[in-house]
């Protein structure tokens, strides 16, 4: 239905039925409605208004829903169809001198709450601007009497009220109880991120339903949950590990040396290891890239099978070069390490006809060694064994120095 007061909302639409964000403030930020009648351009319109969040009710308002209708005589006419009473509306307006009579309740005259003419009536006021509508039914007279102080009446009234209370108890015990500890297991889920809770109703009814769904809804969400968990493991082992080579990468190094520094015992001896491939760019010049790929993945694995998987670390830093971390090893034990992968690397027996000092491929390695003493910082150990390295180029290659 269109009307243009909604269409495109008037300041008294917004002032007076839409919901502000102040007003969500001083309701402590928790959902606001507002009901009731008014006219706009002389129509009288009934509406429902309700502030809009989140589903866990965090942050501010997104927006005011609002529900309106305008109440002509085909509303008028579905309500006392439905009522299966003839009773009428009548929009009293604020000037009227009969307007302050009725904001109080129908006076109790003569036993009955009827005015003198037979009339039961109430009055709502507008939301804004004085006024209101008065709804009126001219009820048939008595054909008995109004007297409520005898015994049958009051044996009756405590017969309708036991009846009425029993009723009562039902309808909270089969609906009201079970909806209330649903929307206490919903709000559990919603703050606590916990999608183990389950209904598990055994109810056969429109209730019972609700809950197995949402049980059912439940388990995709857990069941897609676990899978991105596993999804982002994944990608967590891929983003650090070595595409080429299978192994490490630099990226792994950083964070096993940033982890090692914050778990490892004072005291302990730790030493690193950086391994470079003699003349690998003639080798690649000489043999092409893929063979030279090859060659770096039979490296690495080499390096991997003679190291300690429990206590040592190996990765590739980067083009030809690798990095090794051994714990709770001293700078003798080290040094023992270094030159049996030298010696291990050398007995791949891969031919390199364009080395400078061997006629097979050959490796340098450079090592370092320190004491755990709450350092945060692992490059300047890298950089230590990197200059290691550049000794034992220096010192003919194919060979360890510390």
């Amino acid at each position: 239905m269109d009307f243009s007061a909604f269409d495109q909302p008037s300041s008294f639409v917004k002032e007076q039925l839409l919901i502000s964000q102040q007003q969500v403030v001083k309701n402590n930020n928790m959902p606001l409605t507002k009901s009731g009648f008014t006219l706009i351009e002389g129509k009288l319109i009934v509406f429902a208004a309700t502030s809009i969040f989140q589903a866990n009710l965090e942050g501010s308002a997104n927006g005011t829903m609002l529900f309106w209708r305008i109440f002509d005589k085909h509303v008028l006419s579905d309500l006392q169809e439905r009522a299966g009473i003839k009773f009428s509306i009548e929009i009293i307006d604020s000037k009227q001198d009969s307007l302050l009579s009725l904001f109080s309740k129908n006076s109790y005259q003569q036993g009955s709450y009827r005015t003198e003419n037979s009339e039961i009536f109430d009055f709502y006021p507008f939301i804004s601007g004085g006024g209101g509508i008065k709804f009126s039914y001219h009820a048939p007279n008595r054909q008995f009497s109004t007297d409520w102080f005898n015994s049958s009446s009051l044996i009756t009234l405590l017969l309708f009220l036991s009846t009425l209370l029993m009723l009562s108890m039902f309808f909270h015990y089969i609906v009201i109880s079970p909806i209330s500890k649903a929307d206490k297991m919903v709000t559990m889920i919603i703050k606590n991120n916990n999608h183990k809770v389950r209904f598990s109703s055994d109810r056969k009814d429109e209730l019972g339903t609700l809950f197995n769904l949402i049980d059912r809804l439940l388990d995709d969400v857990a069941s897609n949950e676990q899978e991105l968990i596993s999804h982002n493991l994944r990608l967590q082992t891929i983003s650090r590990t070595d595409g080429l080579t299978n192994i490490p990468n630099r990226r792994a190094f950083d964070l096993y040396m940033i982890n090692l520094l914050e778990t490892a015992i004072l005291g302990e001896k730790i030493s690193m290891l950086v391994c470079d491939v003699d003349y690998f760019k003639n080798y690649n010049d000489c043999y092409g890239h893929a063979l030279g790929d090859n060659t770096l993945c039979l490296i690495a694995d080499c390096l991997r099978k003679n190291l300690h998987e429990d206590t040592d670390f190996v990765a590739r830093y980067g083009g030809e070069e690798f990095v090794i971390v051994l714990k709770k090893t001293n700078e003798i034990q080290a040094n023992a390490v270094a030159n049996n992968l030298v010696s291990k690397v050398r007995a791949l027996k891969i031919a390199h006809k364009n080395s400078e000092v061997s006629e097979i491929i050959t490796v340098s390695i450079g090592f370092h060694s320190f004491t755990i003493s709450g350092q945060q910082d692992h490059m300047s150990f890298f950089e230590l064994a990197d200059r290691a390295l550049y000794k034992a180029k220096d010192a003919g290659r194919n060979r360890a120095s510390h």
